[in-house]
């Protein structure tokens, strides 16, 4: 019998030798699957990272457009400014003028 036992006992340790194999053997795939995972997830976020900055490049050029036009506009009123001012003045000479000859 104990020529069967220890044979049942290498068996059983052979078995558990490639149950132990396997196990490492599935650790393994377990942990290349995982970094694939995290490679995958690591090139969806470089990818909306670019459409990200691709954004602000043509957000950027937005704001440089809308200032651009504020300079522009607030020239604009300036000069505006200005003639409604000379206009004013031209107003009050020739409010004067007519008060003038209407004393005389």
């Amino acid at each position: 019998m104990e020529a069967i036992e220890l044979h049942q006992a290498l068996d059983t340790s052979a078995l558990s030798l490639t149950y132990e194999k396997f196990l490492r053997q599935i650790d393994l795939v377990h942990g290349v699957e995982s970094l694939r995972k995290l490679s995958v997830q690591l090139l969806l976020l470089e990818n909306e990272n670019d459409g990200l900055r691709e954004q602000i490049n043509r957000n950027e050029g937005q704001i440089q457009r809308i200032q651009h036009g504020q300079n522009t506009m607030r020239n604009e009123m300036k000069k505006l400014e200005a003639s409604l001012e000379s206009a004013r003045g031209e107003a009050r000479v020739k409010g004067r003028e007519i008060e003038t000859l209407k004393v005389t």
